[in-house]
C-alpha cells in the first residue's frame, strides 16, 4: 500500500515537471492551433491527476491492477508478485522515459530523441527483444520524421547539441 502511494507521489511528480517545463519552455499556442508545449502539458496534467489518484487511493489501482488480462507470460517465468506490481513498474519507467524525451526533444533533436525515447520505451517498459526494438524504433520514427517534416510541413527541432 505504501509503495503505491510513494509511486503515485512520484508520477504525480514527474508529471508537474512535464506540464511545468511546457507552460514555461514550450509554447502552448491556442486550442485552435496549438503549438510545441501543448500536448506535453496536457499530459503533464493526465499524469499529475493519475498520479494523485494512485497516491489517494492504492486499493484502487491494485483492483485494476488485478482486473487486467494475463500479459502471456507462464508462472514458472516470472517470480512471484504482489498484484499490480508489474504495473506500478511500467508506469513509473514509463514516466521516467517520457520526462528524458521531453527534456531532450530540443537538445538532441526530434528524431534522436525519438529514436531513444521508442527504444527506450520498447526496452525498459514493453520489456522487447534487441531486434524488434531496433526494428520498431527505426521503421516508427523515419515514418513519423517524414509525415510531420514533409506530409504536414511541421518544423520539427534539429537539436542544439550537433548545431
Amino acid at each position: 500500500m505504501m509503495g503505491s502511494r510513494i509511486v503515485g507521489f512520484l508520477i504525480a511528480a514527474g508529471g508537474a515537471a512535464v506540464a511545468v517545463y511546457a507552460y514555461h519552455y514550450l509554447k502552448l499556442g491556442r486550442m485552435i492551433s496549438p503549438d510545441a508545449g501543448f500536448l506535453p502539458f496536457l499530459l503533464g496534467c493526465s499524469l499529475m491527476v493519475m498520479g494523485a489518484i494512485m497516491a489517494a487511493r492504492p486499493s484502487l489501482v491494485e483492483a485494476v491492477a488485478t482486473a487486467l488480462p494475463d500479459d502471456g507470460f507462464k508462472a514458472e517465468d516470472q517470480e512471484p508478485h504482489p498484484p499490480g506490481a508489474n504495473l506500478k513498474m511500467k508506469l513509473f519507467l514509463g514516466v521516467i522515459v517520457l520526462v528524458v524525451y521531453a527534456w531532450s526533444l530540443e537538445r538532441a533533436g526530434y528524431f534522436l530523441a525519438t529514436v531513444a525515447f521508442m527504444g527506450g520505451w520498447q526496452l525498459a517498459v514493453e520489456k522487447e527483444r534487441l531486434f524488434k526494438t531496433a526494428l520498431i524504433t527505426v521503421l516508427s520514427a523515419l515514418i513519423m520524421y517524414g509525415l510531420f517534416r514533409y506530409l504536414l510541413k511541421v518544423h520539427v527541432p534539429a537539436g542544439t547539441w550537433f548545431s
